[in-house]
């Protein structure tokens, strides 16, 4: 059998935190979104998304911080589904030019299947603050640091969310 934890990756507004929600009403363990978590903080806290990515080396540090908590909580037995992984935030490492190494190492072995997410037309949200050209590259760099690290991302194309919902648990399935 294969690790129970399974990453559900991929760009910016590529329908990750749906995918998420989706499997969550289903009943499965869910674990958002790290970025999300903390940006949403702080924005509530009167720092702006400026503000933050002033220093985006720090904001990055912060998140991965805050992946390894989450991650360092979710039971390690039990099917779960991850909203990005350590891998999605080394690729954000990469672009801003932090040491991923250390990381990847740490990485290998970790998770079962990875669920690369097809870009959609990108949305802003008050959270993402990316282009198209910089979707573009997080999408293949997260596709690289994967292959990278020895995954296979499996990769999940277009398609309304339940279809992408039941194409990703027949993989799952597939599995037990």
């Amino acid at each position: 059998m294969v690790n129970q934890w399974h990453v559900i990756a991929g760009a910016p507004s590529s329908g990750k935190t749906t995918i998420i929600k989706e499997l969550g009403l289903l009943g499965y363990n869910i674990v958002d979104e790290a970025a999300r978590i903390l940006i949403s903080s702080k924005l509530k806290n009167g720092i702006s998304i400026e503000e933050m990515r002033k220093d985006d080396k720090s904001l990055q540090r912060e998140i991965m911080d805050l992946r390894l908590r989450l991650e360092g909580d979710a039971p390690s037995d039990q099917l779960a589904f991850f909203d990005t992984a350590i891998p999605d935030n080394l690729a954000y490492y990469k672009l801003c030019g932090l040491n991923t190494a250390e990381l990847e190492e740490f990485s290998k072995g970790r998770y079962g299947r990875i669920f690369l997410l097809e870009p959609l037309p990108l949305e802003k949200d008050g959270i993402r603050i990316e282009d198209e050209l910089k979707q573009k590259e997080l999408y293949n760099t997260i596709l690289d640091i994967y292959s990278i690290i020895g995954y296979k991302p499996i990769m999940v194309p277009s398609m309304p969310v339940k279809e992408r919902v039941s194409f990703i648990l027949r993989h799952i399935n597939n599995d037990m």
